[in-house]
Formats: C-alpha cells, sequence, structure tokens
C-alpha cells in the first residue's frame, strides 16, 4: 500500500523566523547561537536583526541567519563549532525534506504557518538547513 501526499504551498518569510525563534528549537545545546541577517547598502554589508527591536512580521525574503552550531565532525564536547549561511529559500528547501523524512508532521504547520511546528520538529528542519540531514537528537 501506498500513501503520497503532495503540498504544495507558499511559505511567508515570517513562517521561517517563527521556526527558528517561536518553537524553542534552540534550546537544544548543540546550537550556540543563531544570528537574524539582512542586507543592507545594495548588499554591499548586513546587519544582525534582534528580536527586541524587530517583530518576527518584519521578515523578508532577502533575510538570512548564520547557525553556530557544535560541529559534528568534531567529537562531541570538543567545543568546535561550525558556522552555516543558511537563506529563506534553502530554509523552506529544508522545510520540504523535513517532511518528506517524517521530521515535520505537525498538520498546522503543513498547511498554515511553519512557526507551528513542535522544538524538535522545528531543530529538524534546521539540521536539514544546515548539514543537509538530520544529524542531533
Amino acid at each position: 500500500m501506498t500513501l503520497k501526499i503532495v503540498l504544495d504551498r507558499m511559505v511567508q518569510p515570517k513562517e521561517i523566523t517563527s521556526l527558528i525563534y517561536g518553537t524553542g528549537a534552540l534550546g537544544y545545546e548543540w546550537w550556540n547561537d543563531v544570528q537574524w541577517r539582512r542586507y543592507t547598502d545594495g548588499g554591499n554589508t548586513s546587519e544582525r536583526l534582534s528580536l527586541r527591536d524587530h517583530d518576527i512580521d518584519e521578515a523578508q525574503e532577502g533575510d538570512y541567519f548564520l547557525f553556530v552550531v557544535d560541529d559534528p565532525d568534531e567529537p562531541e564536547g570538543s567545543g568546535k563549532t561550525r558556522k552555516v549561511l543558511v537563506t529563506m529559500a534553502q530554509m523552506a528547501e529544508a522545510a520540504g525534506k523535513a517532511i518528506a523524512a517524517g521530521h515535520l508532521y505537525e498538520p498546522d504547520a503543513l498547511r498554515e504557518d511553519l512557526g507551528y511546528a513542535d522544538a524538535p520538529q522545528a531543530d529538524c528542519v534546521m539540521q536539514w538547513a544546515a548539514f543537509g540531514e538530520v544529524v542531533y537528537g
């Protein structure tokens, strides 16, 4: 027997930002830091956006994230990290991969807003974006 599910919908930038900052996934010990960034000056420089100063609803398609995460290629506890730049589009693609792998299954997240995912599901999406697979958890 086969169950085939096709999901095709637009993902808004605020959904991605909500998935990262609103689900609690950053509480896992392998996420050292995530910076929400936006290019300025015609793309020549970038600025770090703060949730204190900006609302998730202000997220833009051109925004990106700098993930600082424990390096999975190093021994656990080594303190070595990896920095990975991830665009909004890459996060949306990672969400699709997480859905296909069974790591994102919350119905409201699938139909309405990725920010409805719980912390473990959001963590998997972030790992798909940063590593191309789930390596922790």
